[in-house]
C-alpha cells in the first residue's frame, strides 16, 4: 500500500510528535483519564488516507472489489479511545476501512492488518510519567497487534528520554533504533491550532 503516510515495504512506523506545549495530553476535568487532541488530528489525517490508498488500490486491481482494510486504533488510554470512536463514527467517512478501537488491554489476543496506536503520554513534569505504557506486557501487547503494519503516534522524546527509570528509557530507546533501523522514524508537518 502506497499512500501519503506509508510506502509499499513500510511495516513498523513512528509518527513523531513533538514534546512541546502545544502537542501536551490533557485531563478529562474531575477524571484521571487523559488525551491527546493533536494525536487524534493525525489519527484523522492517517484513517482517510489510509481509506484513499485502499480505495486506489481497489480501482487499480490490487485489491478485489469491496475490499476493506481491517484497522484497530488502540491507545493505553479510555478517554483516548472514546474520542477516537466519536472521531470515527460521527466525522469521518471511510468506506474502505473496517475499523475496530479500543484500549490495549481489550486487543490482546486480537489482530488487524494495520494498528494504530497512541501514545497519548506527552507534557514536561519532571515525574516524566508516561504511565500505563511503562509496563512492558501492556507495550507487548501493543506492539503485537498489527499483521502487516503497525503505526505509533506520540512523542519520542516523551518515551525514550523523560521516564525517569532507566529501564522504562532503555525499552523505548530499543523501540526508537529498530524503527530507525528500518527508516520508520517519520517527523510529522503538524498543525499547532489543533
Amino acid at each position: 500500500m502506497n499512500s501519503t503516510y506509508v510506502k509499499e515495504n513500510d511495516h513498523l512506523l513512528w509518527f513523531d510528535i513533538p514534546n512541546e506545549p502545544a502537542f501536551f495530553e490533557a485531563q478529562v476535568p474531575g477524571g484521571t483519564s487523559r488525551y491527546n487532541e493533536a494525536e487524534l488530528r493525525q489519527i484523522e489525517k492517517m484513517l482517510m488516507d489510509l481509506d484513499e490508498a485502499t480505495e486506489k488500490n481497489i480501482i487499480n486491481g490490487q485489491y478485489a472489489e469491496g475490499t476493506k482494510k481491517n484497522v484497530g486504533v488502540i491507545s493505553f488510554y479510555g478517554e483516548q479511545v472514546k474520542r477516537i470512536d466519536r472521531l470515527i463514527e460521527h466525522e469521518l467517512h471511510l468506506p474502505h476501512l473496517h475499523c475496530r478501537t479500543g484500549s490495549v488491554d481489550k486487543f490482546q489476543g486480537m489482530e488487524m492488518d494495520v494498528i494504530l496506536l497512541s501514545f497519548v503520554r506527552n507534557h514536561d513534569h519532571p515525574s516524566g510519567d508516561i504511565g500505563f505504557a511503562k509496563d512492558y506486557r501492556r507495550l507487548n501487547v501493543a506492539l503485537s497487534r498489527a499483521k502487516e503494519l503497525l503505526m505509533i503516534i506520540g512523542s519520542s522524546e516523551m518515551f525514550t528520554k523523560r521516564p525517569k527509570q532507566a529501564t522504562t528509557r532503555k525499552m523505548f530507546e530499543r523501540l526508537a533504533t529498530q524503527i530507525e533501523q528500518q527508516n520508520g522514524m517519520k517527523q510529522l508537518p503538524l498543525e499547532v491550532n489543533v
